[in-house]
């Protein structure tokens, strides 16, 4: 097996690495991801003691992050909402 580590020092002088290959399913990943984290940080809006004002604003806009995935099939179409 070869690592990435020896993968890079078995190229000879000059010889270019082959290009990345990202695959729609790594691209997916990526929208999951980078789409929990804005979840994540949005967490703390939820809460039992944090106010309508700030709460249900945020309500809609985590709804959108969590559809996502179901809306777009593409990352190159996705379209993150806009945080209140």
């Amino acid at each position: 097996m070869t690592t990435v580590t020896s993968f890079w020092t078995d190229l000879e002088e000059g010889q270019e690495p082959p290009p990345l290959v990202v695959t729609p399913e790594m691209e997916m990943e990526w929208l999951r991801n980078t789409r929990n984290m804005m979840l994540t940080e949005t967490d703390w809006t939820q809460g039992a003691d944090v106010p309508d004002s700030i709460k249900l604003p945020y309500q809609p806009y985590r709804q959108s992050l969590r559809d996502i995935t179901n809306t777009y099939s593409s990352v190159d179409e996705a379209v993150f909402p806009t945080k209140p």
